[in-house]
Formats: structure tokens, C-alpha cells, sequence
């Protein structure tokens, strides 16, 4: 399961642009605490009391090394994605300022540039699958946005995933967008209507055709899928606006029979439960094990982290108090074996990182490169590796990961430079990507082996 956080309709979804590293991270930290106000979670002392807090995890000042894609598809370029066949995806802006950005994948090592829907327009490379099929967003000529696909063996191959179809042919929609996918192939996002209203829906593998998950353009927003298929789809997080002017937070899953069999298989929601005191929550991920994760809000207290264990069980809430001066909290990550990263703001406002591992009841704070004051997570691994980018003693931003044994470890710089940071993570860990600025303050994509 992979959540493109920041990918919507067009191309610069995930991040604000490839090529300016300390905005990157001051954005991603003030889009983390803006969500805290809205989003929210971490975990510690339970009021069960069934979690411990271990211990720190100690900074490490051993350095994995980088390598450079290339830049074949253009001047400035930074990585959005890597599988674990190395693939890397990502998106280069070219040396002129009024060019359109260029979507590539670099199956060897060396960026191949990715065919857009209309000559001339952007496009951008959002992910890559365990099967090496790339998923991003392309302008049309008409200047429409849609979600598109190519396989990585032929990248001058493009599919549209279309949008969902009209009454009689009348009232199409005429936008989609990705947010997420799985390693089956099954791509999640949006089917957009003329008016801007959105309908939460799938492409399964290999189909170019929108399955509502959704009521129609009831602007539901797919949070993340996993890779285990009930009536032969995945199960959906959703978060969907309701009459009170909140979020309610679902788990869909296909009912009724086998979808795409034309058995009447469809989806149906079923919202997760909602403690006692609060006046909402939402859903960030879900794992193989039907599990979620989120955040749950009180009125007139802070957010506090929910997972779920199951679809129909109440959250085990994560309450801020817990964590050294820690006064909010905001949940990242969820990955196949229960592990969560969830980040905080400390009583200074910066953001920190955790790790809880929830079948263990423990939870280990991850420390900042020697120096650092903050960190932010931007992945997780089925193998516990997170990935992060800490401010260092000079005030620079460094990617790092880290793991309960090894602690915190820098990935160093790249050809000179003096910044890096990690954009993704492989499922199984073995491989991060990231983006790094050379001596000649140029950006480059960087991909390095775990």
C-alpha cells in the first residue's frame, strides 16, 4: 500500500517543486503541524496503560551513501517514488523557465524520459509498483488533468485511467487524479465533475476504467489501500465530509460479490468507530490486516492518535501527554506488520518523530542527527525502517533513516552539497529515494540501497 500524500490532479501534488530542499522540508513540517489541528496522532501511556516508552533512539553518525539518476529528463530534478527493483520515478524541470515539467523513470540508473498525453505539456511521476507499472498525472491539450500509468519496460506508453462516465452518455466527469496504489496494481484517486466535485474511486489492475467507491461526487477523498483483496479488490480508507461540517473516516470494501465480474460486486462504506468525547476523526492508512490508522479530535483538547485493530473495534487512542513535552500529535505511517511512525510537536513547536510498534505496546522517540533540534518522517517500511529528514547542527536538513537497532543515520550528502532529504521508501525497505543539492547547487535524484 502506498499513499501518494502529496499528489493531486496535476503535477506538483507531492511536493511544492523539485528543487528547493530546505522549502521542501519546512513545508512538509508546516503542512504536518497545520494538520494537527485537523489530523492528528502519536501514541504513549495509554489510559489502559499498555504502552512503555523504551527509550530514545540514539542518533548515529555512520553515513549510507547516495547515487545519482542523471539528468537526462532535465537541469533540476528530484525522485517521487522507488519499488524494490530499484526503479525510481520522479520529475525534472528543464533549463528553460517556461518549459513543462518532465515525468521520468530510471529502471538502471539513468532517467527515461516518460511520453506526456500532449507535446508540449507536463506531466509528473508520482509512484512505482513492486510491477513496475508508474503512476502520475499528465496535462491534456485541453489543459485537463488526468491520472495516467506507464509501464516501466515501455515509457513511451501511456494510459489514461478514465473518469467516471455520465447518465445516457450526459454529465461525464472530465478530471481524475491518483492518490494512492498497491502493489497488485490497483490505483486509487478521484473522478472530478465539471462543477469540481469529486468521487472517490479505483482502477483495477491493468483497467483503464473508474470503479466508484464513493457516492457520486459526494468529494470523499481515498486515504490509502492495502494489498489484501476481499471480493477481489482492496479495502479503501476513505475520509468524507459530512453534515456537520467534519470528517467521517471509513473502511470500504467490496460486498455482493466478485468486483469486475459483473456479480453485482460493490462497495460499501462502513464508518470506523468514534470514541466517547469526540467530535470526529480521520483515517491516514490501512494495512493488509484490515487494521487503521488516525486521528481522532476533541473539542477544547488536543488530537489524539486512533488505531484501529479492526474495522468494527473501538481506537486505542494515543494521547500526547505521554511524550516528553510533547503537546500535539500527528500520525504519519502504518505498515503490514502494525508498526506506526507518528510525529508530534513539542512544547518549543518543532516537529519530532516516534515509532510504536503495537503489538509490543512500545514506543521509541527517534532523535535528529548530532546537533538537530527536529525531524520529519516521510516513510515507513514492512521492515520497520523509517525514513525522515532531521535539521542538523547548521541548520540544514539531512535524509536519514532509522531503525530500533541502529538508531539514527544520516544518508550524507551528495557530490559536495550541503542538504539532502528522503522522499520514499521501497515496501520491504530495501531501497530509499531521495533528492540532494551537488556543489554546483544543482538538484539531483538520489536512490541508495538499505
Amino acid at each position: 500500500m502506498v499513499s501518494l500524500k502529496f499528489f493531486i490532479t496535476l503535477v506538483l501534488r507531492r511536493r511544492k517543486h523539485p528543487g528547493k530542499h530546505l522549502s521542501i522540508y519546512l513545508d512538509y513540517e508546516e503542512t504536518i503541524m497545520h494538520s494537527m489541528t485537523n489530523r492528528s496522532h502519536h501514541l504513549l501511556f495509554l489510559a489502559i496503560g499498555a504502552i512503555v516508552l523504551i527509550g530514545f533512539g540514539r542518533p548515529n553518525v555512520a553515513h549510507a551513501s547516495w547515487s545519482s539518476e542523471g539528468h537526462a529528463a532535465g537541469a533540476q530534478c528530484g525522485s517521487s517514488g522507488v519499488n524494490d527493483n530499484a526503479v525510481v520515478v520522479g520529475n525534472c524541470t528543464p533549463a528553460n523557465a517556461t518549459g513543462p515539467l518532465i515525468a521520468w523513470v530510471a529502471p538502471n540508473g539513468v532517467e527515461e524520459l516518460l511520453a506526456p498525453l500532449a507535446s508540449g505539456q507536463s506531466c509528473s511521476a508520482a509512484g512505482v509498483t513492486d510491477g513496475n507499472v508508474v503512476i502520475g498525472s499528465c496535462l491534456d491539450a485541453n489543459n485537463a488533468s488526468f491520472a495516467v500509468t506507464w509501464p516501466v519496460s515501455s515509457p513511451n506508453s501511456i494510459t489514461v485511467l478514465q473518469s467516471l462516465p455520465g447518465l445516457l452518455g450526459l454529465g461525464a466527469d472530465v478530471s481524475t487524479g491518483a492518490t494512492s496504489f498497491d502493489q497488485n496494481g490497483v490505483i486509487g484517486g478521484e473522478s472530478v465533475s465539471a462543477t469540481g466535485n469529486s468521487t472517490a474511486v479505483i482502477w483495477l489492475n491493468g483497467s483503464s476504467t473508474a470503479v466508484a467507491v464513493s457516492n457520486r461526487n459526494d468529494n470523499c477523498g481515498i486515504a490509502d489501500i492495502n494489498n489484501s483483496n476481499v471480493n477481489g479488490a482492496p479495502s479503501v480508507a476513505l475520509d468524507c465530509p459530512n453534515a456537520s461540517g467534519t470528517t467521517t473516516a471509513y473502511i470500504a470494501q467490496v460486498t455482493g460479490g466478485l468486483l469486475g465480474t459483473g456479480l453485482l460486486g460493490a462497495y460499501a462504506k462502513t464508518p470506523l468507530p468514534v470514541p466517547s468525547g469526540s467530535s470526529n476523526c480521520v483515517v491516514v492508512a490501512v494495512n493488509d490486516n484490515v487494521q487503521a490508522l488516525g486521528t481522532c479530535y476533541f473539542p477544547g483538547g488536543s488530537p489524539q492518535a486512533a488505531f484501529w485493530p479492526s474495522v468494527s473495534s473501538a481506537p486505542i487512542l494515543l494521547s500526547g501527554g505521554g511524550l516528553p513535552d510533547g503537546t500535539r500529535t500527528a500520525g504519519a505511517f502504518l505498515n503490514n506488520n502494525d508498526d506506526v511512525v507518528v510525529q508530534y510537536q513539542d512544547t518549543s513547536g518543532k516537529t519530532q518523530s516516534a515509532f510504536w510498534d503495537t503489538n509490543a505496546a512500545l514506543l521509541y522517540l527517534i532523535l535528529p542527527v548530532s546537533g538537530g533540534t527536529r525531524t520529519a518522517a516521510t516513510g515507513l517500511a514492512d521492515n520497520g525502517t523509517v525514513i525522515l529528514n532531521s535539521e542538523d547542527g547548521n541548520q540544514q536538513v539531512q535524509g536519514t533513516k532509522w531503525t530500533v537497532g541502529s538508531g539514527t543515520v544520516a544518508y550524507g550528502d551528495y557530490g559536495g552539497g550541503l542538504e539532502s532529504v528522503t522522499t520514499s521508501i521501497s515496501q520491504s525497505g530495501n531501497y530509499t529515494a531521495g533528492d540532494g543539492e551537488g556543489s554546483a547547487e544543482n538538484e539531483n535524484a538520489l536512490v541508495t540501497s538499505n
